[in-house]
């Protein structure tokens, strides 16, 4: 399952690189889409992302996502755009998607290794915000901006849908996260049959139908903001039957968050 702790600073661990065969795609009965190659998938511009991935694992380090290392999450968005027909800087991002948001890399650097276009798509989908709303529409408003980076924010969304269990509390976040989501990001690029396919993708995941345990997350965050933390972590139990230390990694997720370097 996601576990998206936000570390400011981290010990690096050695790299786990290997080359990302980018050549590789399911079958359209996977996607839904009849595969093209794009104008940006290159052997040129595919050529920087082996190093965008050992730029990224260094920059992790440590962290995990659920029981692996963070770069099983970075791997599996870049498959998600694989699925899609999608590589060049967008390959590159899907490696380093996380790094202005999670690690002590900065904007600066990263343009300075891989070039503004990557950096752009980048910063869209990074969030900066005292709590998780507010990260999410600041990422919603730098997207709008540069709406090529709708289609690495949906390769993220799909990839966490996709680890999380489907009545995990993970999923009923995304869940009832996806009307504000749809809203902001789906006029973006919506003549776009590949880019509807995502979301085609993305919403057979989720599976809309909410569910009773679902209707408990406004009292979460109420007893959340009035500072009864306890009862929050309580109520989040027992509405979804999880562990208490995955119920305060969810509840750290929605809630207020460190301060980022952009």
């Amino acid at each position: 399952m996601p576990d998206r702790r936000r570390l400011r600073r981290n010990t690096p661990s050695q790299p786990l690189f290997r080359p990302l065969p980018c050549g590789e795609r399911r079958s359209e009965e996977a996607t839904g889409v009849n595969q093209q190659t794009p104008a940006d998938r290159t052997p040129d511009n595919d050529a920087g992302e082996p190093n965008a991935r050992q730029f990224a694992e260094i920059a992790h380090g440590d962290q995990r996502y659920g029981d692996g290392p963070y770069v099983n999450h970075l791997a599996a968005v870049r498959a998600v755009l694989a699925d899609f027909g999608f590589g060049g800087d967008l390959g590159q991002a899907a490696w380093l998607h996380d790094v202005l948001e999670d690690t002590p890399v900065t904007r600066a650097e990263l343009e300075s290794r891989f070039g503004a276009a990557v950096t752009d798509l980048v910063w869209a989908v990074t969030g900066i915000g005292s709590d998780r709303k507010e990260r999410n529409l600041d990422a919603y408003r730098k997207i709008a901006a540069h709406p090529r980076a709708v289609i690495l924010k949906l390769a993220d969304r799909t990839a966490n849908a996709e680890a999380s269990p489907p009545d995990s509390s993970w999923m009923a976040m995304y869940r009832e996260e996806h009307p504000g989501f749809s809203a902001k990001l789906r006029p973006l690029l919506a003549a776009d049959e590949t880019v509807t396919a995502m979301w085609s993708r993305l919403e057979r995941r989720l599976s809309l139908h909410v569910r009773e345990a679902d209707r408990a997350w406004p009292e979460i965050d109420r007893l959340a903001r009035s500072g009864a933390h306890s009862a929050a972590l309580d109520l989040l139990q027992s509405a979804f039957g999880v562990e208490r230390d995955e119920a305060e990694r969810v509840l750290a997720e929605r809630g207020p968050g460190q301060d980022r370097i952009g």
